[in-house]
Protein backbone atom coordinates (compact mmCIF):
# COMPACT_ATOMS: atom_id res chain seq x y z
CA UNK A 1 0.00 0.00 0.00
CA UNK A 2 1.15 3.07 -0.66
CA UNK A 3 0.60 6.37 1.52
CA UNK A 4 0.52 9.84 0.01
CA UNK A 5 0.04 13.05 1.85
CA UNK A 6 0.61 16.62 1.03
CA UNK A 7 1.23 19.78 3.47
CA UNK A 8 2.37 23.51 2.91
CA UNK A 9 4.20 24.98 4.76
CA UNK A 10 6.01 28.77 4.27
CA UNK A 11 4.57 28.64 0.91
CA UNK A 12 6.34 25.91 -0.26
CA UNK A 13 4.48 22.67 -1.48
CA UNK A 14 5.86 19.48 0.49
CA UNK A 15 4.87 16.08 -1.25
CA UNK A 16 6.02 12.67 -0.09
CA UNK A 17 4.72 8.79 -0.91
CA UNK A 18 6.14 5.73 1.08
CA UNK A 19 5.97 2.79 -0.79
CA UNK A 20 7.44 -0.73 -0.95
CA UNK A 21 11.16 0.17 -0.51
CA UNK A 22 12.14 3.38 0.15
CA UNK A 23 10.29 7.12 0.29
CA UNK A 24 10.42 9.71 -2.42
CA UNK A 25 9.74 13.14 -2.28
CA UNK A 26 9.59 16.47 -3.88
CA UNK A 27 10.47 19.50 -1.87
CA UNK A 28 9.27 21.80 -4.23
CA UNK A 29 9.25 23.47 -8.07
CA UNK A 30 11.85 26.01 -8.73
CA UNK A 31 13.07 27.42 -11.93
CA UNK A 32 16.44 28.02 -13.50
CA UNK A 33 18.48 31.35 -13.23
CA UNK A 34 19.31 31.04 -17.31
CA UNK A 35 17.29 30.07 -20.10
CA UNK A 36 17.86 29.61 -23.93
CA UNK A 37 16.77 31.57 -27.11
CA UNK A 38 13.24 30.97 -27.91
CA UNK A 39 12.73 29.50 -24.18
CA UNK A 40 11.42 31.05 -21.29
CA UNK A 41 11.90 30.81 -17.16
CA UNK A 42 8.48 32.88 -15.86
CA UNK A 43 5.54 32.96 -18.49
CA UNK A 44 1.93 34.53 -18.26
CA UNK A 45 0.72 31.46 -17.90
CA UNK A 46 3.32 28.46 -16.49
CA UNK A 47 3.22 24.76 -18.20
CA UNK A 48 0.64 22.50 -16.46
CA UNK A 49 0.80 19.16 -15.85
CA UNK A 50 -2.27 17.15 -16.85
CA UNK A 51 -4.92 17.17 -13.87
CA UNK A 52 -2.62 19.62 -11.58
CA UNK A 53 0.34 19.33 -9.53
CA UNK A 54 -0.82 16.70 -7.12
CA UNK A 55 -1.33 14.45 -10.01
CA UNK A 56 2.45 15.12 -11.60
CA UNK A 57 3.01 14.12 -7.36
CA UNK A 58 1.11 10.66 -7.85
CA UNK A 59 2.95 10.37 -11.33
CA UNK A 60 6.30 10.61 -10.27
CA UNK A 61 5.44 8.03 -7.20
CA UNK A 62 4.28 5.96 -9.33
CA UNK A 63 6.65 5.65 -11.79
CA UNK A 64 9.80 6.38 -10.30
CA UNK A 65 12.10 3.75 -9.72
CA UNK A 66 14.93 3.20 -6.79
CA UNK A 67 17.86 1.36 -8.68
CA UNK A 68 19.11 -1.90 -6.60
CA UNK A 69 22.43 -0.47 -6.58
CA UNK A 70 21.66 2.42 -4.54
CA UNK A 71 19.82 0.48 -2.26
CA UNK A 72 22.65 -2.27 -1.54
CA UNK A 73 24.52 0.43 -1.27
CA UNK A 74 21.98 2.97 0.91
CA UNK A 75 22.46 5.80 -0.97
CA UNK A 76 20.24 8.41 -1.05
CA UNK A 77 19.81 12.10 -1.55
CA UNK A 78 18.07 14.62 -3.80
CA UNK A 79 18.62 15.17 -7.65
CA UNK A 80 17.94 17.90 -9.09
CA UNK A 81 16.69 17.73 -12.59
CA UNK A 82 16.14 20.64 -15.13
CA UNK A 83 14.16 19.99 -18.32
CA UNK A 84 12.05 21.83 -21.19
CA UNK A 85 8.34 21.67 -21.42
CA UNK A 86 8.06 22.87 -25.13
CA UNK A 87 5.45 24.76 -26.44
CA UNK A 88 3.88 21.71 -27.91
CA UNK A 89 3.62 20.79 -24.23
CA UNK A 90 6.54 17.44 -24.53
CA UNK A 91 9.69 17.23 -21.98
CA UNK A 92 12.57 18.10 -23.55
CA UNK A 93 16.34 18.38 -23.05
CA UNK A 94 16.19 16.89 -19.29
CA UNK A 95 19.74 16.84 -17.72
CA UNK A 96 20.67 16.68 -14.01
CA UNK A 97 21.92 19.77 -12.36
CA UNK A 98 22.74 17.97 -9.11
CA UNK A 99 23.20 14.42 -8.63
CA UNK A 100 24.04 11.82 -6.10
CA UNK A 101 24.90 8.89 -7.65
CA UNK A 102 25.19 7.23 -11.48
CA UNK A 103 21.79 5.28 -10.97
CA UNK A 104 20.04 6.95 -8.86
CA UNK A 105 20.74 10.63 -11.61
CA UNK A 106 19.76 8.34 -14.36
CA UNK A 107 16.56 7.00 -12.24
CA UNK A 108 15.21 10.51 -11.77
CA UNK A 109 16.32 11.47 -15.79
CA UNK A 110 14.08 8.38 -16.73
CA UNK A 111 10.36 9.39 -14.78
CA UNK A 112 11.05 13.37 -15.65
CA UNK A 113 10.91 11.79 -19.55
CA UNK A 114 7.93 9.49 -18.97
CA UNK A 115 5.79 12.32 -18.01
CA UNK A 116 2.92 12.92 -20.35
CA UNK A 117 2.06 15.46 -22.22
CA UNK A 118 1.71 19.21 -20.15
CA UNK A 119 -0.36 22.12 -20.85
CA UNK A 120 2.15 24.25 -22.62
CA UNK A 121 3.06 27.45 -20.84
CA UNK A 122 1.28 30.38 -22.58
CA UNK A 123 2.69 33.96 -23.13
CA UNK A 124 1.12 36.95 -24.60
CA UNK A 125 -1.24 34.14 -26.12
CA UNK A 126 0.99 32.02 -27.53
CA UNK A 127 2.24 28.77 -26.47
CA UNK A 128 6.05 28.72 -25.39
CA UNK A 129 8.67 26.51 -24.14
CA UNK A 130 9.59 27.02 -20.73
CA UNK A 131 12.10 25.89 -18.41
CA UNK A 132 11.55 23.63 -15.32
CA UNK A 133 13.31 22.04 -12.47
CA UNK A 134 12.62 19.53 -10.11
CA UNK A 135 14.15 18.19 -7.21
CA UNK A 136 13.47 14.54 -6.35
CA UNK A 137 14.44 13.49 -2.87
CA UNK A 138 15.22 9.04 -2.86
CA UNK A 139 15.02 8.05 0.50
CA UNK A 140 15.21 4.36 2.00
CA UNK A 141 12.74 3.28 4.10
CA UNK A 142 13.64 1.89 7.22
CA UNK A 143 14.11 -1.42 7.75
CA UNK A 144 13.73 -1.40 3.10
CA UNK A 145 17.61 -1.53 2.68
CA UNK A 146 18.58 -4.85 0.57
CA UNK A 147 21.24 -6.82 1.73
CA UNK A 148 24.10 -7.65 -0.30
CA UNK A 149 22.31 -11.31 -0.66
CA UNK A 150 19.17 -10.16 -1.81
CA UNK A 151 21.12 -7.32 -4.00
CA UNK A 152 22.87 -9.97 -6.07
CA UNK A 153 19.93 -12.99 -5.96
CA UNK A 154 17.36 -10.27 -7.95
CA UNK A 155 20.37 -9.67 -10.46
CA UNK A 156 21.03 -13.51 -10.34
CA UNK A 157 17.47 -14.50 -11.13
CA UNK A 158 16.67 -11.67 -13.77
CA UNK A 159 19.91 -13.16 -15.64
CA UNK A 160 18.32 -16.45 -15.18
CA UNK A 161 15.31 -15.19 -17.21
CA UNK A 162 17.32 -13.56 -19.89
CA UNK A 163 19.10 -16.90 -20.09
CA UNK A 164 22.28 -15.10 -19.29
CA UNK A 165 23.91 -18.34 -17.80
CA UNK A 166 27.53 -16.99 -16.87
CA UNK A 167 25.98 -14.33 -15.14
CA UNK A 168 23.40 -15.94 -13.49
CA UNK A 169 26.10 -17.92 -12.14
CA UNK A 170 28.47 -15.45 -11.09
CA UNK A 171 25.44 -13.69 -9.18
CA UNK A 172 24.46 -16.71 -7.29
CA UNK A 173 28.18 -17.83 -6.21
CA UNK A 174 28.39 -14.33 -5.06
CA UNK A 175 24.88 -14.80 -3.08
CA UNK A 176 26.81 -17.87 -1.77
CA UNK A 177 29.71 -15.82 -0.53
CA UNK A 178 27.09 -14.36 1.95
CA UNK A 179 24.64 -17.16 3.03
CA UNK A 180 26.48 -20.43 2.53
CA UNK A 181 23.44 -22.27 3.50
CA UNK A 182 21.29 -21.08 1.37
CA UNK A 183 18.98 -23.60 -1.02
CA UNK A 184 17.69 -21.56 -3.50
CA UNK A 185 20.81 -19.80 -4.17
CA UNK A 186 22.24 -23.34 -4.49
CA UNK A 187 19.46 -24.27 -6.90
CA UNK A 188 19.82 -21.44 -8.82
CA UNK A 189 23.09 -21.77 -9.80
CA UNK A 190 22.71 -25.27 -10.64
CA UNK A 191 20.40 -24.28 -12.80
CA UNK A 192 23.22 -22.48 -14.66
CA UNK A 193 26.07 -24.81 -14.35
CA UNK A 194 23.99 -27.03 -16.07
CA UNK A 195 22.97 -24.25 -19.00
CA UNK A 196 26.86 -23.79 -19.19
CA UNK A 197 27.23 -27.51 -19.94
CA UNK A 198 28.70 -27.93 -16.52
CA UNK A 199 26.52 -31.18 -15.29
CA UNK A 200 29.28 -32.08 -12.36
CA UNK A 201 28.85 -28.39 -10.78
CA UNK A 202 25.07 -28.24 -11.61
CA UNK A 203 24.77 -32.03 -9.47
CA UNK A 204 27.10 -30.80 -6.76
CA UNK A 205 24.94 -27.67 -6.32
CA UNK A 206 21.44 -29.63 -5.84
CA UNK A 207 23.62 -31.87 -3.67
CA UNK A 208 23.84 -28.83 -1.60
CA UNK A 209 20.49 -27.89 -2.07
CA UNK A 210 19.17 -31.02 -1.03
CA UNK A 211 20.90 -30.64 2.17
CA UNK A 212 19.82 -27.60 2.99
CA UNK A 213 16.19 -28.35 2.24
CA UNK A 214 15.19 -27.40 -1.61
CA UNK A 215 11.76 -29.25 -2.37
CA UNK A 216 12.84 -29.44 -5.60
CA UNK A 217 16.34 -30.90 -5.34
CA UNK A 218 16.17 -34.19 -4.96
CA UNK A 219 13.88 -34.40 -7.96
CA UNK A 220 16.21 -33.32 -9.89
CA UNK A 221 18.89 -35.23 -8.92
CA UNK A 222 17.03 -38.19 -9.81
CA UNK A 223 16.33 -36.50 -13.06
CA UNK A 224 20.13 -35.08 -14.18
CA UNK A 225 23.03 -36.46 -11.80
CA UNK A 226 21.93 -40.40 -11.63
CA UNK A 227 25.13 -41.25 -13.68
CA UNK A 228 27.58 -38.52 -11.06
CA UNK A 229 26.16 -39.93 -7.51
CA UNK A 230 28.25 -42.47 -5.81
Amino acid sequence: MKFIYLSIAIGTLLFSAISSGFCFSIDSLKYPTEALEDSFLIVDEMPEFPGGIQAMYKFLSKNVEYPFIAKEKNITGKVLVKFIITSEGNVDRSYVITGVHESIDQAALDVINKMPKWKPGFQRGKPVSVWMTIPIKFILAEGEKLSSFDYYFKYGVNALSKEEWLSAKKYFTKCLNYRSTNPDAYNNRAIAYKQLGKIKKACKDWQKALKYGHPEAQNLLDEHCQEYIK
